[in-house]
């Protein structure tokens, strides 16, 4: 039994491709097939709609999971194609498709196993992000039997409570896929001007051993926002990994177009393996974030803020007191924007469960290390020992606050006026 289910569990759906717009031509095909699964579905599966929340780049998502009998496929390795119709108040449907591919079992396992008494299922899920508004949303899977599975629903997309203190990116009624966010670089008269942004490439839970979909997507989203809501004619972008030891991406002029490069190094990162030089030295990783830290401050162009990005770090180690003396320099005001959630994260699962912090706009003098009960990490010691201001985020509701609280913090009497 323990085999079997272990074989169960290496069954989920993998994605082939990234999810893409379907062209407007096209589209009309696909309102074909969909009249053909409304008179016939012919693949059993169940779906059933995931509650709408709102991400780190300030869309609403809204999605679906889809499960289907393991015994509809025998064993044998195949993919599936997942569309999706979305329409908006605008009336104008867009398409949106995706593929999965299903492993198949080794041969001598399948020939021990009565699928067909299996009720296990090979699960996916897909989302679409939407502005505020009513949506109609149409999701038909086929495989390559041409065997079709079809469901609809109805959903209210709107901020909810302390979501209405966020700056939803995208119109009402409006739909695009969910991708990189789409951060235009401007420059302008009454924008910062220079940002320095050092993102810790960690993952959420601590445990992991790899950058997950999840991680990926939080890091990305959660860059876009600070450059978005802190407007900058010029950004430098750096992202590191401590328990690595490595620096895996540097920009000194980010813009729109690095987006993508950016998200390769994540995606590049492994972490089940360190090298014995890493393990050797006991306070590396430390070494590695002062130098770091320090270079960004002292340099030259370091600009209007240094801040750091991430999940709370695994490392949690004080900063030896005779390192402090050689790595405290002056240079711009340093914020760090550690993200730790009150309860488990899985990947495109909504976020209503996680507590929303009071507006942080308020009173910057009170975020400050180790406020709200969080245990200090080793980046939150290192901010601290350049005066840092640490900001402990829970939820996107809270990325929008901190960012709103910084742009206050580097012009009190607001003199930049975002455009």
């Amino acid at each position: 039994m323990c085999g079997q289910r272990a074989v169960v569990i290496a069954l989920l759906a993998i994605p082939l491709f990234g999810q893409a717009l379907v062209p407007i031509g096209q589209s009309r095909r696909m309102d074909v097939v969909l009249g053909e699964a409304l008179e016939k579905q012919t693949l059993p599966c169940d779906a059933e709609q995931t509650k709408p929340f709102l991400d780190f780049a300030f869309r609403f998502e809204v999605g679906y999971v889809v499960r289907c009998p393991l015994k509809e496929f025998g064993g044998v390795e195949t993919s599936l194609a997942a569309y999706t119709r979305v329409t908006g108040g605008n009336g104008n449907p867009l398409w949106f498709s995706e593929w999965y591919r299903v492993p198949g079992m080794p041969d001598d396992l399948r020939s021990r196993i009565n699928l067909q008494r299996d009720h296990n299922d090979v699960e996916f899920r897909g989302t679409v992000a939407v502005g505020e508004g009513e949506y109609s949303l149409d999701v038909v899977v086929a495989d390559r039997q041409h065997r079709l599975f079809h469901r609809n629903w109805k959903t209210k997309v709107f901020a909810r409570g302390a979501e209405t203190r966020a700056p939803v990116s995208l119109p009402p009624n409006e739909v695009a896929a969910v991708d990189c966010p789409d951060w235009r670089h401007t420059e302008s008269a009454h924008n910062f001007h220079r940002l320095t942004v050092l993102v810790d490439a960690a993952p959420v839970d601590s445990s992991s051993t790899r950058l997950r979909a999840w991680d990926r997507a939080f890091l990305t989203e959660a860059l876009s926002s600070v450059l978005t809501r802190l407007p900058s004619n010029s950004v430098r972008v750096v992202a590191f990994n401590l328990d690595q030891e490595q620096e895996l991406f540097e920009a000194d002029e980010f813009d729109a177009g690095e987006t993508r490069r950016f998200l390769q190094s994540l995606e590049k990162l492994e972490l089940g393996k360190v090298s014995y030089d890493v393990l050797r030295d006991a306070h590396g990783a430390c070494n590695m974030l002062l130098d770091l830290l320090k270079r960004e401050r002292a340099a030259k162009n370091a600009g209007d803020a240094v801040i750091l990005l991430g999940p709370t770090n695994r490392l949690t180690e004080r900063i030896p007191p005779e390192m402090v003396q050689d790595h405290r320099v002056s240079g711009p005001p340093v914020f760090y924007l550690k993200y730790s959630p009150v309860s488990p994260v899985r990947f495109r699962l909504p976020f209503s469960g996680m507590a929303m912090r009071e507006d942080l706009g308020a009173d910057m003098m009170n975020l400050t290390t180790g406020d709200n009960g969080e245990f200090p990490d080793i980046v939150q010691h290192a901010a601290a020992l350049h005066d840092g201001v640490t900001i402990n985020m829970h939820s996107p509701v809270d990325l929008a606050d901190a960012l709103k609280a910084i742009e206050h913090r580097l012009h009190p009497g607001g003199a930049r006026v975002t455009e």
